[in-house]
């Protein structure tokens, strides 16, 4: 029997191997482990530049409380989400990443500044 960490780990595995489809990806966006919705995000990346549909997943996992976790410091799940807005890119996700940024509340703007920035995506 597999642990919950082999799980995770395996999980994390398939995701930074691109080889988890679309419909699992989405599925992984409620795990219970944020290290798992993290590379879910990431993993979506390429698949939301080319359809504009996947920008939602996005928003909602940068405004879904659960999401406010930490990974590491102070970067939270939510600060990733809208750092992958600003990876895929395109006008819309840049706009959703914009409107992200200006409405999130202080302390935690100055963080998500901080993280943008260090990801080589600071905002305009």
């Amino acid at each position: 029997m597999q642990t919950a960490t082999e799980t995770t780990l395996g999980i994390v595995d398939a995701l930074t191997k691109g080889t988890a489809p679309v419909s699992e990806i989405r599925v992984l966006f409620r795990h219970p482990a944020a290290v798992v919705r993290a590379n879910a995000l990431n993993a979506l990346i390429p698949h939301a530049k080319i359809d504009g549909g996947l920008i939602e997943f996005f928003v909602a996992a940068a405004q879904n409380p659960i999401n406010e976790v930490r990974l590491m410091g102070t970067i939270s799940v939510a600060h990733v989400a809208v750092g992958c807005l600003n990876q895929i890119g395109t006008q819309p996700a840049l706009v959703a990443a914009t409107e992200l940024l200006v409405t999130w509340p202080e302390p935690d703007r100055t963080d998500l500044r901080w993280y943008l920035h260090s990801e080589g995506h600071a905002p305009a």
